[in-house]
């Protein structure tokens, strides 16, 4: 045993030396450490707190598309529901429209054929009396004609 206690005597002033000239290094090394920890957990946490700002940013921004789009497909729904209501009525009104001038043109029509009917019907009635009159008319009557002729002519004022 008292082979042993000469080396730990060495053991121990060799860890008081290398504690007594390490010690200060060795302290500013785990404090500049510490330091470099610190700040870049700081910086990891400003980090994160941007992130998180920015998903939410984000997610507010998706969530007013959204109701962009919604609002946007009602609009559309609704002006299509409009503009089909639209061209029916106009639709509607144009056929009217055309139906009414189609009768009044084709009264017309009918009105103008009747008189022209009539027309010809006259002409034809008129030329067969004139026949029928000159092929039954004696001497006899031309000349009461000729005289009934004069006589209203010469007492007209």
């Amino acid at each position: 045993m008292s082979g042993l206690i000469l080396p730990f005597i060495n053991l121990g002033v060799l860890i008081g030396i290398l504690i007594h000239y390490t010690r200060k290094p060795l302290k500013n090394f785990v404090q500049s450490r510490h330091n470099t920890i610190l700040s870049e957990l700081k910086e990891a946490q400003e980090q994160l707190h941007r992130a998180q700002e920015q998903y939410e940013e984000f997610s507010a921004k998706l969530k007013a598309i959204g109701a962009e789009i919604s609002a946007f497909r009602d609009q559309t729904r609704q002006e299509a529901t409009q503009a089909r209501t639209r061209i029916a009525a106009d639709a509607k009104r144009v056929s009217v429209a055309v139906v009414t001038e189609a009768r009044a043109t084709a009264e017309g029509l009918v009105t103008e054929l009747r008189e022209q009917l009539h027309a010809e019907l006259m002409v034809g009635v008129i030329a067969r009396a004139e026949k029928l009159i000159v092929a039954r008319l004696t001497r006899e009557d031309r000349v009461r004609i000729h005289q009934e002729f004069s006589r209203e002519i010469g007492g007209a004022p």
